[in-house]
């Protein structure tokens, strides 16, 4: 089991740097016209990764803000996993083509288990997959819909199309600061041996305490989004949970 990770998040719409609740595009804060603005600032407190979302490509399905996507990952030293609308070969290529380290597919890989083992082949080692819940239901479509397939039988498919690791998000927590649900995460965990990056409603330290203690389940990072844009937890003291385990 690797260390654990901290992924401060930068979501991208119009181009810039933004947080919504719950996903709502109507429930938007700006938090900076230029991403790799940001980019640069959580590097300089001491990030050693970062997780980028086109917020418009995830809702199109197609990457919208590859630019800046780009301009963010090439303003730092350290490496981001991006997504957001990777649903087609054309689209992974581009954002592995612009420096992402690792990318996270979405909406295409529940509906086209194919597609992921395609991916999966073409770069080993450096593909995710996001599994985005809302009330125990599999959501696509940034997060516009509900998928057919039920989590237990997604993660099987996933890990026996060689997938290593995802990204799972409370969508009901996203973006709220109303803590994140410990429990859920872990009845995740207890039925895959993928390695899990958990999100959704971080608002404190003790929230990333307890998403670290579940490391023995195969929970290997978080992404923080709104509690680090708002001044809920400081990066430096959050980053202490990567270098020795404890704040």
């Amino acid at each position: 089991m690797s260390r654990f990770h901290i992924y401060p998040a930068i979501d991208i719409r119009g181009g810039k740097c933004v947080r919504l609740e719950r996903g709502d595009f109507r429930k938007e804060k700006v938090y900076s016209e230029e991403p790799s603005e940001i980019a640069k600032e959580w590097e300089a407190q001491g990030a050693k990764r970062l997780h980028i979302v086109d917020l418009d490509g995830a809702r199109g399905g197609r990457p919208i803000n590859l630019a800046a996507v780009e301009k963010a990952i090439k303003s730092v030293d350290i490496p981001a996993q991006c997504g957001g609308g990777v649903k087609s070969r054309e689209a992974l290529d581009a954002y592995f083509s612009i420096g992402a380290r690792w990318v996270v597919l979405g909406t295409r890989a529940v509906e086209d288990i194919g597609f992921l083992e395609e991916a999966i082949s073409a770069y080993p080692g450096m593909i995710l997959a996001s599994l985005d819940l809302r009330e125990g239901k599999v959501s696509t479509g940034g997060w516009m819909k509900n998928a057919s397939v039920d989590v237990e039988e997604l993660l099987e498919r996933w890990e026996k199309a060689g997938l290593k690791r995802i990204v799972y998000t409370d969508i009901n927590r996203d973006g709220t600061l109303e803590g994140f649900d410990l429990e859920k995460l872990k009845k995740v965990a207890e039925i895959t041996s993928m390695e899990i990056i958990a999100s959704g409603g971080i608002a404190s330290l003790k929230d990333l305490e307890n998403i670290r203690s579940l490391g023995s389940y195969g929970v290997e990072g978080a992404i923080v989004g709104k509690a680090l844009y708002d001044g809920r937890i400081k990066l430096r003291e959050a980053l202490k949970l990567e270098r020795d385990g404890g704040i």
